[in-house]
């Protein structure tokens, strides 16, 4: 009877966009477990093209040119790939050929499916509409504004401010629109600038502020059930007064995995999501703010924590195993450590308003956490620590050639 890994390698499994620290993560999840994976980027210098647990290196055509969804055709058939590891804008790109190229993913989701969740606004109107009044608890105050239906400046007074404006590129009247968030800091800038984004995409949500920091739940759901989860909070984000998560730690919390559960039932979604929270340490409150159903940029938590959830979700999908993981070791930290925890440190130095101690405990924490034995570093990984170099290499690069 052949074994576990001899069975993976029959799998021929396209990895997107491996330029994204998450689907590095996708690719070293399932290399290392043994599967065939190409991994695939328009960007040469992409650090995913550099992995070891990559057994093919393709530098594929811009997602935005017209050749892109013939070349990938071609590929497919030309490697026998059998299995396609999407980012989100490689489903965005092929939405327009969706029916051709869904068979390709581990999921069980229509193209409407897609659509809701790819789309902030359509998500938001789902749990507007939602028959389970929870989904409309722990939420910021939100308004949904079409193109065909907007709102006069009354509407907008019941968000709490600063308010964020999020667009979804799925939503773009034409091929070039963006997933945006703009930050605006009075009622009469909203109103303003989404009447101005009404011209560029058929809905727009607005969020009111909610205090707290982020939080994710991170799932491998499938058939309406967990396969995996991993919950992770930020404890620095990058610029420090809120962006990208550049130091994390895991933690647990039954009622957040309760809410992100209801609300990928009530979305109908199958496969990876990071449903993203503010958490607020003061309260214990929480607060779901949008659905990022794809593999998640701080995947290597997960992956150090013992969570393999690509791999889960591949041998579900292919039928090798059917094993689950809901436990994980609690307070185990991560950070990307460059450019992210360097580009953290020179927010607080530059901004005005901190202290001096606070600064200097800044630089302090930086160089100590290299000491903390419960700290993991996401390109520091087994059998694939040279990314952490190549990555401190093409950092020093860019800040020299700026």
């Amino acid at each position: 009877m052949p074994n576990i890994a001899s069975l993976r390698a029959k799998h021929s499994i396209l990895v997107d966009h491996v330029q994204a620290l998450g689907m590095i993560g996708v690719v070293r999840s399932l290399g290392s477990a043994g599967y065939d994976v190409h991994a695939v980027s328009d960007k040469a210098d992409a650090l995913g093209l550099k992995s070891n647990f990559a057994a093919h290196k393709i530098i594929c055509p811009n997602k935005g040119s017209a050749n892109f969804i013939p070349w990938l055709k071609q590929y497919i058939e030309d490697n026998d790939i059998q299995h396609i590891v999407p980012s989100g804008g490689l489903i965005k790109t092929l939405m327009a050929d969706i029916d051709y190229f869904l068979p390709f993913f581990p999921q069980h989701n229509s193209p409407a499916t897609l659509r809701i969740a790819f789309s902030k606004a359509e998500t938001q109107s789902v749990f507007d509409r939602a028959e389970d009044p929870s989904a409309r608890m722990n939420v910021p105050s939100a308004l949904v504004v079409t193109k065909k239906q907007p709102k006069d400046l009354a509407a907008y007074q019941s968000l709490a401010l600063p308010c964020f404006i999020k667009t979804s590129s799925v939503d773009a009247l034409t091929g070039d629109g963006d997933d945006l968030v703009i930050k605006v800091v009075t009622h009469e800038d909203a109103h303003k600038q989404t009447a101005e984004l009404l011209d560029s995409y058929c809905q727009v949500l607005i969020q009111g502020f909610v205090p707290g920091r982020k939080a994710c739940v991170n799932v491998i759901f499938s058939k309406g059930e967990m396969l995996s989860k991993c919950l992770t909070i930020a404890d620095h984000e990058t610029p420090h007064s809120g962006g990208l998560t550049v130091l994390r730690h895991t933690f647990g919390d039954d009622w957040l995995t309760k809410d992100a559960v209801m609300r990928l039932k009530a979305m109908g979604w199958d496969g990876p999501a990071m449903m993203e929270y503010r958490y607020d340490d003061a309260s214990g409150n929480f607060y779901f703010l949008e659905a990022n159903t794809r593999f998640w940029a701080n995947l290597h938590l997960d992956l150090f924590a013992g969570v393999d959830a690509p791999r889960i979700q591949m041998d579900h999908w292919t039928g090798i195993s059917a094993e689950k993981i809901m436990d994980y070791p609690l307070n185990l930290f991560c950070r990307q450590t460059f450019p992210g925890e360097i580009g953290y440190l020179v927010s607080v130095l530059k901004d005005r308003q901190l202290s001096f101690g606070r600064k200097v405990k800044s630089i302090l924490g930086f160089f100590l956490r290299f000491l903390d034995p419960r700290l993991k570093s996401d390109l520091l990984f087994p059998g694939d620590r040279w990314l952490y170099l190549l990555s401190i290499k093409n950092w020093l690069k860019g800040y020299f050639l700026k």
